[in-house]
């Protein structure tokens, strides 16, 4: 995971050469808190290394941040200095895409609750309180969504006011090129198709 000034200029790895603070395999899709103190982001688990004999030579892809299989969800200070697992996820299970919410109280993120490892698994959009206390985060009050009761959902965010999340989503049976944009109201839990 890497930071940079907008021109480009002070390019910094934060996650390289840390393996003594954070896994050196797949880091990414990192997200700011709005304080701008922290990065949210994934990161392949070494200890769960496994997969099954039916994904030959396919380890490297499937845990690639993209499709998140194995990854947990870590968060780091805005220099790489500390670096804190938040997520405890089993073998052929992962986190993907996190986002905080508009105030920094909340950590929006989808994580799978079945593997199939022929398919894409059976996912579920992860929705959590996210605070810091005497310098380290807790999430806590964790909460379970499946809109519409889709096979696979990724995360894209919040309304800026904090009330809807915007997410794709893939109904059972279609693959990852099948995805469809949603947006949910959190608090009617109504659901409108975007696209």
């Amino acid at each position: 995971v890497y930071v940079m000034a907008p021109d480009g200029s002070n390019l910094k790895c934060l996650t390289c050469s840390q393996g003594d603070l954070v896994p050196q395999l797949h880091n990414g899709n990192p997200a700011w808190h709005p304080s701008g103190d922290y990065l949210v982001f994934q990161a392949q688990d070494p200890e769960l290394a496994g997969f099954p004999e039916a994904l030959p030579g396919l380890e490297q892809y499937v845990a690639s941040p993209g499709v998140g299989i194995n990854n947990n969800l870590w968060l780091m200070t805005a220099d790489g200095s500390r670096f804190w697992q938040l997520t405890h996820v089993l073998e052929h299970y992962g986190a993907l895409h996190p986002h905080f919410s508009p105030d920094g109280t909340k950590l929006l993120w989808s994580e799978i609750i079945s593997p199939q490892m022929d398919r894409m698994g059976r996912w579920a959009i992860k929705l959590a309180d996210f605070s810091v206390e005497n310098g380290e985060p807790h999430l806590s009050n964790i909460d379970t969504l499946q809109p519409l009761n889709l096979q696979l959902y990724e995360m894209h965010g919040f309304s800026p006011d904090g009330q809807k999340i915007l997410f794709s989503g893939v109904e059972e049976g279609k693959y990852y090129y099948d995805m469809e944009i949603y947006v949910m109201d959190l608090a009617t839990e109504r659901v409108t198709r975007l696209t």
